[in-house]
C-alpha cells in the first residue's frame, strides 16, 4: 500500500472518530433536553430531579410574585400618593394593583391544580401507552414526570409543577399575560417613581431614603428580569397559537405551521382560550375565570 493511501485512509479515520465524538456529544444534550421537558422520549428517567427542580421553581415563583406585591403596595403607593392627586391617579394605580394582584395568583391556581382529562383505558387494538394503562389518542404525549398521559401536551413546566396541556393551557397563557401587565405597569406606569430613585442613588441622600432606594434597585432587577422573560414567552406563544401548533409540535415538529388568516387565528385563540360561545377573547384575557377543560364534549 502506497503512502499517499496510508495517509489518506488514516485522514478518515480521524474525520469518523471526530464524527463518532460529535455524534456523543449532540445525543448527550437530546438526552438532556429530554429528561427537562419530561418527554416520553426520554432515555434516562430522572423524574426525582424534575419533582425537586419542580418544588424550587414554584417556591421562586411563589416568592417573587410576593415581594413584587409587597414591594408595589409598602413603597411604591405611598410615593404616589404623597406626589399625585388621589382621584384619578392613585385610585387608578390601586385599582390596577389590585386587579393584577387577584389575577395572577387565580391563574397560577388554576393552572397548577388543574387535572388533565382522563383518557380511556388501553385497548387490544391501540394505540396505547407504553408506559401506563391509558390508550393514547393522536396529540397525546406521556410525561415521565407527571407519571400521567396528557392530551395536546405542550411541555413540562416546572414553575406550575405539572405539564401544560388542553386542560390548563388558557390559564397558563392568561398567568403569564398577566405577569407581563404587572411588569408594564410596575416599570412603566410608575416611570416618576424610579427616576426618582435615579436621583437618590445619585445624590447618596439621608440613610432611611439610602435603604428605600436599596430596596427599589433590588426590586428593579427582578422586575425588569420577569418583565424581559414574560415578554419573550408571551411573543412565542401568541405566535405558537396563531400558528397552529404547540410547543412540543414545533420542537419535534409533530404538526405544521397551518396558513394564517384573521378567521383562523381568530377561531384557534377563542379554541385555546376555552371561550364559549357566549363569551369573548377579551373578556378571557382580563376578566379572570376558570378555564379549565375537564372533559372531552368541549373540544
Amino acid at each position: 500500500m502506497r503512502k499517499g493511501e496510508y495517509i489518506q485512509r488514516d485522514r478518515k479515520e480521524k474525520i469518523r472518530e471526530r464524527n463518532v465524538e460529535t455524534r456523543g456529544k449532540v445525543l448527550g444534550i437530546l438526552r438532556f433536553g429530554s429528561k427537562i421537558v419530561g418527554n416520553d422520549d426520554s432515555i434516562i428517567n430522572e423524574s426525582s430531579l424534575m419533582k425537586v427542580l419542580d418544588k424550587l421553581c414554584i417556591t421562586l415563583a411563589v416568592a417573587k410574585t410576593t415581594w413584587i406585591v409587597f414591594f408595589f403596595f409598602t413603597v411604591q403607593l405611598p410615593f404616589d400618593y404623597e406626589r399625585l392627586d388621589f382621584f384619578p391617579f392613585t385610585l387608578f394605580r390601586v385599582l390596577c394593583g389590585l386587579w393584577l394582584t387577584y389575577s395572577v395568583p387565580y391563574h397560577y391556581l388554576k393552572a397548577r391544580t388543574a387535572e388533565p382529562i382522563q383518557l380511556p383505558k388501553r385497548t387490544p387494538t391501540g394505540p396505547n401507552c407504553s408506559f401506563c394503562t391509558s390508550s393514547k389518542p393522536r396529540l397525546t404525549s406521556h410525561c415521565r414526570t407527571c407519571d400521567t398521559c396528557v392530551y395536546r401536551r405542550d411541555h413540562h413546566c416546572p414553575w406550575m409543577g405539572q405539564c401544560i396541556g388542553i386542560h390548563n393551557q388558557a390559564n397558563f397563557f392568561l398567568f403569564l399575560f398577566s405577569v407581563f401587565l404587572s411588569t408594564i405597569f410596575v416599570l412603566y406606569v410608575e416611570y416618576e417613581f424610579w427616576m426618582e430613585n435615579v436621583k437618590i442613588w445619585m445624590n447618596k441622600s439621608a440613610s432611611s431614603t439610602q435603604w428605600n432606594s436599596k430596596v427599589a434597585g433590588f426590586s428593579f432587577s427582578i422586575i425588569i428580569s420577569l418583565h424581559l422573560i414574560m415578554l419573550s414567552f408571551v411573543i412565542t406563544y401568541v405566535f405558537l397559537v396563531s400558528g397552529g401548533f404547540g410547543l412540543l409540535d414545533m420542537l419535534f415538529q409533530k404538526e405544521g405551521a397551518q396558513k394564517l388568516t384573521l378567521s383562523k387565528i381568530h377561531l384557534r385563540w377563542r379554541q385555546y382560550l376555552a371561550v364559549r360561545r357566549d363569551d369573548s377573547i377579551l373578556r378571557a384575557l382580563f376578566i379572570p375565570s376558570d378555564r379549565v377543560v375537564r372533559d372531552f364534549d368541549f373540544i
